[in-house]
């Protein structure tokens, strides 16, 4: 038997249950650690979604902060938004990195909930970097457009 048929035995044998994502869900208990390690059923993805919104939240306060920082040197709300956003992208890559690395060593050595925590961790990461640069990026922007503000309510 290839390694292709070995990859796709546990989806072309699956049932529909009623649970989401069942049609991935497999009949067989061979292939069910596969999926506790995939999905993450278990305390192990409760910790990485605990974990993702503590890194997206930090994130947002990085921005926050460095525009803080260029409005009260003088800066105007447009250059200060701009200037907050390049100066925290270094230290927002550099501890999403530091995650995505540390959930790929999880992954790759531990097993059932440590995997489901490395999978959701990474999963988490991904989306975090992209909402809190460039969504939040581009809701600033809008909101300055419509609103106008002579000042920042951050400041």
């Amino acid at each position: 038997m290839g390694a292709w048929s070995k990859l796709c035995r546990p989806i072309v044998r699956c049932q529909l249950r009623p649970t989401p994502l069942a049609w991935l869900r497999p009949i067989d208990s061979e292939h069910s650690a596969i999926w506790q390690c995939l999905v993450g059923e278990g305390s192990g993805t409760i910790a990485g979604l605990i974990l993702t919104l503590a890194v997206a939240v930090d994130a947002n306060v990085l921005i926050y902060e460095r525009m803080r920082d260029e409005l009260r040197a003088g800066r105007s709300i447009i250059a200060a938004m701009d200037a907050g956003f390049s100066r925290a992208m270094g230290t927002i890559m550099d501890a999403n990195i530091t995650h995505l690395l540390s959930a790929a060593i999880m992954f790759n050595l531990g097993s059932g909930p440590v995997k489901g925590f490395a999978w959701t961790l990474a999963i988490g990461v991904l989306t975090t970097v992209f909402s809190a640069v460039l969504v939040t990026q581009v809701l600033l922007a809008w909101w300055f457009r419509a609103a106008r503000p002579k000042t920042l309510p951050i400041a």
